[in-house]
């Protein structure tokens, strides 16, 4: 027995535990705030269980970034986005404590370390409940969200 995973180099999240109990049971350990807590159950719980029940692990997809991200070193972040002219925009409400920003989330964005330059193709953790599209985009309210990220519009689906 004992911490499989002790505290996890992400951000939401960093407090997350998993460890294997002397009798073989698993203990998943998740911190407080709630969008942190999702990041844990979204990368540690539901591979756990997908692997105890003999089911595939979720696939980590990819997506190109509307805007650029710094570089935090010794963290990988895992931010909720909204997929906008077929690109992803980070949502405006992210901060580990504020589920806001996860529920208008189509998925969560995974940024390196090293951060990501705009237009930069990342990772992508799938949300369980988005198990279909989101209705059509209102181009209007997804124009004042990049807007408001200060991102610039893009074209031919965020290559141009």
């Amino acid at each position: 027995g004992g911490p499989l995973r002790e505290g996890v180099a992400m951000r939401p999240g960093a407090p997350s535990l998993l460890a294997r109990l002397d009798d073989g049971r698993f203990l998943v350990g998740l911190p407080g705030n709630p969008l942190a807590a999702m990041t844990g159950i979204l990368t540690l719980l539901q591979p756990l269980i997908a692997g105890l029940s003999g089911a595939s692990e979720p696939a980590l997809g990819s997506v190109v970034t509307a805007q650029s991200f710094k570089e935090r070193p010794g963290l990988t972040r895992l931010i909720p986005y909204r997929l906008i002219d077929g690109v992803a925009a980070k949502t405006q409400w992210s901060g580990s404590g504020v589920m806001r920003g996860l529920s208008e989330a189509d998925a969560i964005l995974v940024v390196a370390p090293a951060g990501a330059p705009e237009g930069t193709s990342v990772g992508s953790v799938a949300l369980p409940w988005r198990t279909r599209s989101r209705p059509t985009p209102n181009s209007t309210a997804d124009a004042m969200h990049l807007d408001a990220l200060g991102v610039r519009r893009r074209t031919h689906r965020g290559l141009g």
